[in-house]
């Protein structure tokens, strides 16, 4: 959460971060219902260039 809210990613909360708390936590309800859910709140996974998930070395 504090990383949403972290903008500079300096660690800390600072004033005018938890000024604009509230438009960040709106632009994270991704369906709109004024909630906020485990789901919304974790982090998206990584996306390369084209939308798709980066490419994984072949294994082994």
């Amino acid at each position: 959460m504090i990383a949403a809210l972290d903008v500079n990613q300096d660690g800390v909360l600072d004033a005018t971060e938890l000024a604009n708390a509230p438009a960040v936590l709106k632009s994270l309800d991704k369906n709109g219902d004024g909630k906020l859910t485990a789901d919304e709140l974790r982090p998206a996974p990584p996306q390369g260039a084209n939308g798709n998930p980066p490419p994984q070395p072949p294994p082994g």
